[in-house]
């Protein structure tokens, strides 16, 4: 048994050989090529908008597809441009007869308020091409009870309405046929719930360069008031100097142009008086007498003996005219008479007198002094004329002065043989 198998497997094995053979001979072939797969895409989405009338997104750089699409997004119905992606769309408003939109309710008109320039507070609208049958509106803010409010200055041929808005109605308040073109706020409801005064020019042709103006007149206790008394607007006053001064006993200053100003400019003491007891540099005269008038006569009480006080007097004298004085008394013999004018260079003495005629009038002596001041550099239209004594006088002794207009002509006198007597005269004549 174990014969016969051994036998059979060389039988098999003889008849595999050329099997074998045959198989490793045969050529082998090249495996095929795989198949080419199709890219992927992956899209780069822009940052920026892309839009269009009704909707905005984001774009693809590589291919048509878009990204967030959403419809635009704006704050009301007149609002124009988008809130998401900044697209501007065009809206055409129509305005109703006070300038808000039939619409949308927009005020289409011009916003402004009165601007506070003193006394007044203004509002002026800018030049405009006006066009024949248009209506040009405006809304003013600022507006005050109980003022006075004005509309002028309006140039081109236009109807001119103002309202307010009461109770959500437009009142009118003024119309260009009211007499006098103003209109007073007599109560705080006719400056209307939302504050503003409302205008609406309706052109009645062209005209270039068109303007107009309304202004609310506030009212102050004074010029130099700030505060109106209506209402708690306040202006601010420019207060500008005079170049003359004023004065009092004490001190000097230059006064307020304003009307009823009370502030002072440079105010300060007057300085050591000159010789007319007037202080220098403002001019005060702080002596005893006044004379401002031609043809005057005053009887002036002479110091007591052995006072030896001046007595300052300022007389008022026009350039171009000649005046005599006259110094009479019981002791004018005694009593010493100095002349001054004020001038560009200060106080100047032009006549003392110790070299004046002087005549006796009965038992009086008189002094008489000639004065023309023409030519003489008076800055001030004053004669200051000092009176002080020489010698004693009596208790009770008095002077006697007297201003003349005056024609006058020749003199014939030897003043140094005056020994209490006649001694010259002038030839003169009064003349009023």
């Amino acid at each position: 048994m174990k014969k016969v198998l051994l036998t059979l497997l060389a039988c098999v094995a003889v008849a595999l050989v050329p099997f074998a053979a045959t198989v490793g001979c045969k050529k082998k072939k090249a495996d095929p090529a795989p198949a080419e797969q199709p890219a992927v895409h992956v899209h780069s989405w822009k940052e920026t908008w892309n839009n269009d009338e009704t909707n905005h997104w984001h774009a693809c750089e590589g291919c048509d597809e878009k990204k967030d699409e959403a419809a635009h997004i704006y704050d009301n119905d007149h609002d124009t441009t988008c809130n998401i992606c900044g697209y501007v769309r065009t809206i055409v408003h129509t305005p109703d007869a006070y300038g808000f939109c039939t619409t949308c309710g927009e005020y289409l008109g011009s916003t402004g308020s009165f601007d506070g320039t003193g006394d007044n507070d203004f509002y002026t609208t800018d030049y405009f091409d006006a066009v024949n049958g248009r209506d040009y509106f405006y809304r003013i803010s600022g507006g005050r009870a109980n003022h006075e409010i004005y509309f002028n200055d309006r140039d081109g041929d236009f109807d001119l309405n103002a309202y307010v808005i009461l109770d959500n109605e437009f009142v009118k308040i003024f119309d260009n046929d009211d007499a006098g073109n103003e209109y007073d706020a007599a109560t705080p409801a006719s400056l209307g719930t939302d504050g503003y005064i409302y205008i609406v020019l309706h052109m009645n042709e062209d005209y270039e360069d068109a303007w107009f103006q309304i202004a609310m007149e506030h009212t102050f206790a004074n010029a130099h008031d700030t505060t109106c008394e209506l209402c708690d607007a306040v202006r601010i006053v420019y207060h500008t100097p005079v170049s003359e001064w004023s004065h009092d006993e004490t001190s000097h200053w230059h006064a307020c142009t304003k009307a009823g100003c009370s502030l002072k400019f440079d105010e300060e003491a007057h300085d050591e008086l000159d010789n007319t007891n007037s202080c220098p540099t403002c001019g005060a005269f702080l002596g005893d007498i006044e004379i401002e008038t031609n043809n005057y006569e005053t009887a002036i009480p002479m110091p007591e003996t052995g006072d030896c006080e001046e007595i300052y007097i300022r007389i008022a004298v026009v350039d171009g005219y000649k005046y005599s004085i006259e110094a009479s008394g019981n002791w004018i013999q005694g009593v010493d008479e100095d002349y001054y004018i004020r001038t560009e260079s200060g106080l100047v003495k032009i006549q003392n007198s110790e070299f004046i005629g002087m005549y006796l009038h009965g038992d009086t002596p008189i002094s008489t002094q000639y004065f023309e001041i023409t030519g003489r550099g008076s800055v001030d239209g004053y004669l200051y004329m000092v009176l002080g004594t020489q010698q004693s006088v009596e208790v009770g002794a008095t002077e006697t002065i007297t201003v003349h207009t005056i024609n006058y002509q020749g003199v014939n006198y030897d003043s140094s043989s005056y020994k209490g007597t006649t001694i010259g005269l002038w030839e003169k004549q009064t003349i009023n």
